[in-house]
Formats: structure tokens, C-alpha cells, sequence
């Protein structure tokens, strides 16, 4: 009954927010002997490789005191030792002792460590030029490469877009899996897009997402032409700016009014 989590992680995924670790956790229990039952009075771990008895990081009595055949016992690892682990799976040991004096066998289980984010590959959106079309649909495909040392890919979490300017990672435009659920190690993209208010000419969206482990993998991009629907249609400008910064030239004494901005204030 040994667990760990959160697994996969890449160093930087806390327990909890204020909590900044990982958390392993056991069941200890020492076999009944008749006549002779003994109780747990001690428990370390290890990582990657066993030491010398009494030579591991202590665990810590669910109930705060080793008194018992049978004990949970849990110790927090820093997120900056977790950091220091390469990328791949790597064994945490557990074993206990008794008042007895003996320390039975370790049991093990396994933490992930991930540090590349999935990438983004097939992006296309349509219609491409707009058209004069209100919106379009942005598609492609998130994927997360298996990890060193034969540990599996993480599933995916989030995925998100943005046009212009970075505005930082998790501060983009949602974009959904296809299927409704972040849930696999590859995962359809799909996005509904208004372009209601857009300039005329060509747009960079750019599209990235997340893993389990917490990474943010890089950026994929697609240029989108936005133009109206039909030949005719040589000058846009949607007011939004208040002026006519955006015309060749003004005659006379042009002004804009707030009422009329296409889209915003």
C-alpha cells in the first residue's frame, strides 16, 4: 500500500499550493507472532537504491507516534530534491522496524519525473481567408513523448491559444479536446474562434499545452487571413482606437465617436 503523488512531476508540482512537496505514504505492518506480538516503532525510505538500516529519510506515524502492529506512515519530499532527479522513473523503497529491534523488507513504488511539455503538431484553421466569415474553427493535434528509461508519456491537461503577444503560460484563450476530456497522452485540438472586429490581413495564432507533470510545452503557430467577402473591400478599420490612426489620410475635421467601435469600448 505504498503510494506517491502527484506523479508524474516535474519538480515543481506541489501536494498542495502552500504545501510545496511530494507526498509517500505505507501501510506498515509487523506479522503476528504468537505470544510475541511486536509493535512498529520506526520507518525510513529511500530513493533509487537501499541503504544501511536506520540510514534512510524517516517517515512520520499518520497518528504522530509509532505505537501500533499496524501504522500509516508519510513523509513530504522537497520539490527541490524532486527538482534534483533526472527525467524518467525512479523506485522509492519503504520499510519499518519493531520495539523488536528487527527491520523487515522494503516496499517500493514508482514516481515519474517529466520535464518537456507535449507538443503541438497539424494545426489548420477554417476558412482560411476568412471570407468575410464571423468566426473560424482551429484544430490540430497535442501530444506528450514517452519519457526516459521506458516510463510512460503523461496524459495531457490544457491546451490554450493566443494572438499577438505572449501573454504568459495558462493566460491564453482555452482550446478543448475534441473529445470533451484531457485524459490521454494525445489528444485532438478544437477552438471556435470569432474574429468579429479583427483588422484585415494576416494573423499568427499560436497554440500550446499542458501535461500532467505540469509542463508547458512550446508553441505551435498558423498564420489566419482575415478579409471581408468581396472584391470590394479594400479599407476596414473597426474604430476601436477612438481615431484614424489607422487610415492613409483625413481630410477636414475627423473625429471618431465611441459609438462607433465595431467591437470593446
Amino acid at each position: 500500500n505504498i503510494v506517491v503523488w502527484p506523479t508524474p512531476n516535474n519538480g515543481y508540482r506541489p501536494i498542495l499550493p502552500s504545501l510545496l512537496s511530494v507526498r509517500l505514504e505505507g501501510l506498515f505492518s509487523d506479522p503476528l507472532v504468537a505470544g510475541a506480538n511486536s509493535w512498529m516503532v520506526q520507518a525510513e525510505g529511500f530513493i533509487d537504491s537501499v541503504g544501511a538500516d536506520g540510514s534512510g529519510f524517516p517517515l512520520v506515524a499518520n497518528d504522530g507516534v509509532w505505537d501500533e502492529m499496524s501504522e500509516l506512515g508519510y513523509v513530504h519530499i522537497p520539490l527541490l530534491t524532486i527538482r534534483q532527479l533526472d527525467p524518467g522513473p525512479h523506485t522509492l523503497y519503504l520499510h519499518g522496524k519493531d520495539v523488536a529491534g528487527n527491520w523487515g523488507p522494503t516496499g517500493s513504488t514508482t514516481l515519474i519525473i517529466d520535464k518537456i511539455g507535449p507538443d503541438v503538431t497539424a494545426l489548420d484553421v477554417q476558412p482560411n481567408p476568412t471570407g468575410g466569415s464571423t468566426g473560424v474553427t482551429l484544430t490540430g493535434t497535442l501530444f506528450d513523448s514517452a519519457n526516459p528509461g521506458g516510463a510512460p508519456a503523461s496524459n495531457l491537461t490544457a491546451a490554450e491559444w493566443f494572438e499577438g503577444s505572449d501573454p504568459g503560460a495558462g493566460m491564453g484563450t482555452p482550446v478543448y479536446a475534441a473529445d470533451s476530456a484531457f485524459d490521454s497522452p494525445s489528444e485532438q485540438l478544437f477552438a471556435a474562434i470569432s474574429v468579429i472586429g479583427w483588422h484585415p490581413g494576416d494573423h499568427t495564432l499560436f497554440v500550446r499545452g499542458q501535461d500532467e507533470a505540469g509542463n508547458w510545452g512550446p508553441t505551435a503557430s498558423i498564420i489566419l487571413t482575415v478579409r471581408g467577402r468581396g472584391a470590394n473591400a479594400i479599407f476596414a478599420d473597426g474604430f476601436e482606437a477612438g481615431n484614424t490612426n489607422a487610415w492613409s489620410q483625413a481630410i477636414g475635421a475627423v473625429s471618431v465617436v465611441p459609438d462607433a467601435a465595431m467591437s470593446g469600448t
